[in-house]
């Protein structure tokens, strides 16, 4: 390989350019994989998506349980940034937690927002070969852990939602 062919692969603009053709070439590819054996399709895609909507769902209903306990709308945004933030950032969900100090590491290893994360990247393929294995069943069996922090949540948080909107209906 010459240099300007090896200067024209490389090229940092080349790299950013939006190639159609190989986009295209791509989604046929993959269309004809899920064709030939469509449980990939739902393995590859479809399982991730629900576990992050049904994990999203579950969130919702501790979202809806604290705007129904608030006075106003706009306290609603700062009550609710005051459980989201802990919960995304102590987490696996930006950084690994290896170098977390010791009570960190603990919360984040067993953090639903961590154990969901891991499934996401598991399901989707997006895992490191070089990372190193789980030590924390949370995040060895992410899917599992994921699925019963959501029936907690719904089991926990519809309930006290109804009874909460019962309650501020009859004012």
């Amino acid at each position: 390989m010459n240099g300007n062919a090896q200067k024209r692969e490389t090229d940092p603009a080349r790299l950013r350019r939006f190639d159609l053709r190989r986009l295209m070439a791509l989604v046929r590819k993959e269309s004809l994989q899920a064709l030939r054996d469509p449980s990939t399709l739902l393995i590859a895609f479809v399982l991730p998506v629900v576990l992050l909507l049904l994990f999203a769902y579950a969130v919702s209903w501790i979202m809806a349980w604290i705007g129904l306990l608030v006075p106003s709308p706009e306290v609603v945004n700062n009550a609710s940034f005051m459980v989201i933030f802990p919960l995304t950032f102590i987490a696996n969900t930006f950084v690994p937690t290896n170098n977390f100090p010791g009570p960190l590491k603990a919360i984040a290893n067993w953090n639903p927002v961590s154990s969901v994360t891991q499934a996401a990247r598991d399901l989707f393929g997006n895992t490191s070969p070089n990372a190193p294995a789980p030590q924390y069943w949370s995040l060895q069996h992410p899917v599992l852990y994921t699925l019963g922090w959501v029936v907690l949540l719904l089991a926990v948080f519809i309930p006290l939602s109804v009874l909460q909107y019962k309650k501020a209906a009859s004012r």
